[in-house]
């Protein structure tokens, strides 16, 4: 494993033990973050030998490092959603979460 895959692990393992006492992004972590609109979560499988199965959201992300903005994508795995679904943790990276898919508050119907 490569260093920076082995840094990237222990920054996951971090966070996630962090969150699990209650720690939340930092507002500056979360200023930083790509914005994921019109989301959901999503079970997906890989294509490679194992055929493994996780959950990942999709939506429209703007202000992405790599891909830019209003990309629909898939994040890579889904390592925590916020109970309040204002952000989440994929193994890459921290989103801000916008909208939801099927999010009608007008109707008094709320998705997700």
């Amino acid at each position: 494993m490569a260093s920076e895959e082995k840094d990237n692990e222990a920054m996951l393992r971090r966070d996630f033990e962090s969150y699990l006492t209650g720690v939340q992004p930092s507002p500056e972590q979360l200023a930083c973050a790509p914005l994921l609109e019109n989301w959901q979560a999503v079970v997906r499988q890989f294509s490679d030998a194992s055929h493994s199965l996780c959950m990942v959201l999709s939506g429209s992300v703007v202000n992405h490092p790599l891909l830019g903005h209003d990309k629909s994508i898939h994040t890579s795995q889904l390592i925590w959603l916020d109970r309040n679904r204002k952000w989440a943790r994929t193994w890459n990276r921290v989103y801000r979460l916008g909208e939801p898919v099927g999010n009608n508050t007008e109707d008094g119907v709320v998705g997700l």
